[in-house]
């Protein structure tokens, strides 16, 4: 693909998914999932999705669903790609964006070990 055509497209991933992500609550943090649903069974490499899936985790930031796209706010899992057969439909990309409770993620070690040192004294 010409290199406008990718930038052109990379802009509308990444338009649709802040249009989206207006509509959702805002998270602390999130894991971003993509799926691609193919209907042949050539094979592909697993990392060609990577490129879709940059504009929609910044298009989430965009929209506000998240503060930033870094790890700190955001784990992007490796996209998969899932054969479907012609008679179910076209081929699709299917995104996932799932909260991550506030509970399983300490800031830090030091946030860590102050939590379960607190926890000893009181017990």
């Amino acid at each position: 693909m010409h290199f406008q055509q990718a930038g052109k497209l990379a802009r509308e991933i990444r338009a649709a998914a802040a249009e989206w992500a207006s509509t959702l609550p805002r998270m602390s943090r999130c894991i971003v999932e993509m799926e691609w649903l193919v209907n042949t069974k050539t094979r592909r490499d697993d990392e060609n999705p990577v490129a879709s899936m940059k504009p929609f985790c910044d298009g989430l930031v965009d929209g506000g669903l998240v503060e930033d796209d870094t790890a700190l706010f955001m784990v992007k899992l490796m996209p998969r790609i899932t054969y479907r057969p012609k008679k179910e439909g076209a081929a699709c990309v299917v995104f996932r964006v799932t909260e991550i409770p506030p509970a399983f993620r300490p800031d830090t070690v030091q946030a860590i070990f102050d939590r379960l040192t607190q926890e000893e004294e009181n017990k």
